[in-house]
């Protein structure tokens, strides 16, 4: 039965990393085992202050499901956190880049609205290219990477796109763009 609740977990976790829209975690109180793995699978992750987060799976005789940690914070830490279970707080977090944002408990929805609105005002082809640019090459080297984007038809579809010609002439004619890709 374990195998099978596993691959659930997998999927549900392949399914975030696979949005082709951006996806914001919001984590107030504890995000900890399957619920920090999910947190890490998203794009962007706002705690608020007081969050722990952590892997204490191996005080239960268990190990993290899809092992997202190493490739957002290196081995050592990523070590030293698995094989003591030891929580971390959201500034700690932050530090390691595991979070982008820590803010009031009070604050955490409007600092995830203020990322979303961020995102929604640039151009939606682009932001699809990002996506998956950064998905693809986060564990390339940089000649591999660099070689990937030129490659990806989703990057030749942004910058071959309306919404490239408009963001480059409101620019030139400093005003709001008006994308069209969405």
């Amino acid at each position: 039965g374990w195998r099978k609740a596993l691959a659930v977990d997998v999927e549900a976790t392949l399914r975030i990393l696979d949005s082709p829209k951006p996806v914001i975690a919001q984590i107030h109180g504890y995000a900890l085992a399957g619920g920090l793995e999910l947190a890490m699978a998203c794009d962007l992750v706002v705690a608020a202050e007081g969050t722990k987060l952590g892997e204490p799976e191996i005080r239960y005789g268990s190990a993290p499901v899809t092992l997202l940690m190493p490739y957002l914070i290196g081995q050592k830490k990523t070590r030293e956190l698995l094989l003591t279970g030891r929580r971390m707080s959201a500034a700690e977090a932050a530090h390691h880049g595991m979070v982008n944002r820590v803010v009031p408990g009070a604050e955490l929805l409007t600092a995830a609205l203020d990322l979303a609105a961020g995102i929604v005002a640039s151009a939606p082809l682009s932001v699809a290219a990002i996506l998956d640019i950064g998905r693809r090459t986060a564990q390339m080297d940089v000649g591999e990477a660099m070689t990937a984007i030129k490659n990806l038809e989703s990057y030749r579809t942004a910058i071959d796109s309306e919404d490239a010609h408009e963001g480059n002439l409101s620019f030139v004619e400093k005003r709001s763009p008006v994308w069209k890709g969405r």
